[in-house]
């Protein structure tokens, strides 16, 4: 028998869109709740460079309830924006569509 290792408990390296412009592009792996004090979400996707881990925000939760685990997306910064109440970063997700690609091969 080999040795056992625990799972589970290690975060991927944090992806961190600091400018406007700033992506990540990946398969999305999985989404980890209650992450620390805050009981924040974090996004995994695995990237080119391996899996990577991004803290959620409002307009992210928002927006990533549309993804489903395994689609392959495209995660964008637009920088700060004003709101009506509260300034906020704001984001652009894509998906990019599998199934057109399969079926334009076929």
């Amino acid at each position: 028998m080999g040795e056992k290792r625990e799972i589970g408990n290690e975060l991927p390296e944090i992806f961190e869109f600091k400018n406007k412009g700033d992506s990540i592009e990946g398969k999305y792996f999985k989404k980890i709740e209650n992450v620390g004090k805050n009981k924040a979400n974090m996004y995994v996707l695995e990237t080119k460079e391996g899996k990577k881990s991004i803290w959620d925000t409002v307009v992210l939760n928002n927006k990533m309830e549309d993804a489903n685990i395994g689609d392959k997306l495209t995660i964008t910064y637009l920088g700060k924006v004003e709101g009506a109440n509260q300034d906020y970063q704001n984001f652009k997700i894509e998906v990019e569509d599998l199934d057109e690609e399969t079926s334009e091969q076929e």
